[in-house]
């Protein structure tokens, strides 16, 4: 009968041992899935947790608890990423505790491992030293739980299953019930995973949201280029460290005639010209500097840290581009083109570059007769 109550006490710890094994895996499968899928914000919280639930089932394969050295090996070291996932939602001031606590955990943990493994330290010893390691993690635990409430740094649920998690190991301890400890265990990691993907789903959210919002403010509706907003923010930022870069380079690019081709061919017609010329630039440009619109038939690209030919190379390719898209378009794209580097020890902003190259494209322009383009007389 005695034996018959083991057999079973057995069997229901290795299934619910099974249960928590199998959703530490599963828990980690979420965590590649959204780290591929969806890394616009972290999943590591996902890691952390299915980590902690696979080394501590580990140990709880053998028939006692744990009976090996390695058992104690994963079972110790089972509360850093426990202690890892919750310093992503703690005060920052702590951090520094929590990586001096995981610190000790790995030395003492590994100090044990290697001593028994010499039999300095036998099995019997070790328990000890690994048991009072969990119970300081979770103590420390408790107290970020607490912190985790106070700032609000995730849904209550999440205190709440460290509540739960705490309960179930005083719980199976004081009942010498492993059992106990194993379902708390799982019971954690499941209301743990609720709040995690509901804090991932409002981050993600936020993320899009702010995503969105940067490409309405800094991106060109039509082209989808950069706008004059940020080439403005660029501008700023570059010319606080002009003296890091070895070259500075500006080109300005205007399409002429765009108001011709509207009034006589429509606003479609000019739209269409101006996305043809904004993809010649970025397909041009894109490799080796930043391309924007900046007004309606204004463009211009900033190129750093690039030789004078290199630079010039491109703009011959460029001009090649528009070359072969005139000769198979009836609307030509007639553009003008300015540029130069910045003067270092003359100009005394980026702004003097921009200016330069821009009087330079001006100067430049040419007004050209096409086949699309009437006589005077004929009009």
């Amino acid at each position: 009968m005695v034996g018959d109550l083991i057999l079973t006490s057995q069997k229901l710890i290795l299934n619910t041992n099974y249960m928590l094994f199998l959703y530490g895996l599963f828990t980690i499968f979420m965590f590649s899935l959204l780290d591929r899928y969806m890394n616009e914000v972290s999943s590591m919280d996902f890691l952390y947790l299915g980590l902690f639930d696979s080394m501590i089932a580990i140990p709880l394969f053998s028939s006692r608890y744990p009976d090996t050295s390695y058992g104690f090996l994963f079972l110790g070291l089972s509360i850093i990423p426990l202690l890892k996932l919750y310093q992503t939602y703690c005060n920052s001031k702590y951090f520094h505790f929590i990586n001096l606590v995981t610190r000790l955990a790995v030395v003492a943990t590994i100090a044990v491992f290697l001593l028994d493994n010499v039999s300095i330290f036998p099995v019997e010893h070790s328990d000890t030293v690994i048991y009072i390691i969990l119970f300081i993690g979770l103590l420390l635990t408790t107290f970020l739980a607490a912190n985790i409430y106070r700032e609000k740094s995730i849904t209550p649920i999440f205190s709440s299953a460290n509540l739960i998690l705490i309960l179930s190991i005083i719980g199976g301890a004081l009942g010498e019930s492993i059992e106990i400890i194993i379902l708390g265990i799982l019971i954690f990691s499941i209301v743990a995973t609720v709040a995690l993907i509901d804090n991932f789903v409002k981050e993600y959210r936020n993320e899009t949201l702010k995503y969105m919002r940067e490409k309405l403010v800094y991106k060109d509706i039509l082209t989808s280029m950069k706008n004059r907003q940020s080439f403005e923010k660029q501008l700023k930022e570059d010319d606080k460290n002009i003296n890091d870069f070895n070259s500075y380079w500006a080109i300005s690019i205007d399409l002429s005639d765009i108001k011709y081709v509207n009034n006589n061919f429509g606003y479609s017609h000019g739209d269409k010209l101006i996305q043809n010329l904004a993809d010649s630039i970025e397909d041009t440009f894109e490799d080796i500097g930043n391309c924007f619109r900046i007004g309606g038939d204004e463009f211009i690209v900033l190129i750093k840290n690039e030789p004078k030919e290199k630079v010039e190379r491109y703009i011959e390719l460029f001009e090649s581009v528009v070359s072969s898209y005139n000769k198979l378009h009836d609307i030509k794209m007639i553009t003008s083109l300015g540029y130069d580097s910045y003067k270092f020890g003359y100009d005394k902003s980026i702004f003097d570059l921009v200016s330069r190259t821009d009087y330079m494209m001006c100067k430049n322009k040419r007004r050209f007769k096409t086949s699309w383009m009437p006589d005077k007389e004929d009009e």
